[in-house]
């Protein structure tokens, strides 16, 4: 599964810092593309994990990823 964010948002610096802060990981788009671009995409691996733990992270994802988009306005 893919999201997309603002063209601002690193995801390179977000996966680490969201890693330490909530203990929930994702692999930045830049990991994808040959030329290091979509920085502000993310991949995350769905497929194993029980729906109990989809709907935690999920909780956990949005949350994160608020504080982080809305950290430097």
């Amino acid at each position: 599964m893919w999201i997309t964010l603002p063209e601002y948002a690193d995801m390179n610096v977000f996966v680490p810092w969201c890693q330490e802060k909530y203990k929930l990981s994702a692999i930045p788009g830049s990991k994808f593309s040959l030329n290091g671009t979509c920085r502000n995409h993310l991949r995350l691996a769905v497929a194993f994990h029980s729906k109990e733990t989809l709907v935690e992270a999920a909780e956990k994802l949005c949350i994160a990823l608020v504080e982080f988009l809305n950290a430097d306005k």
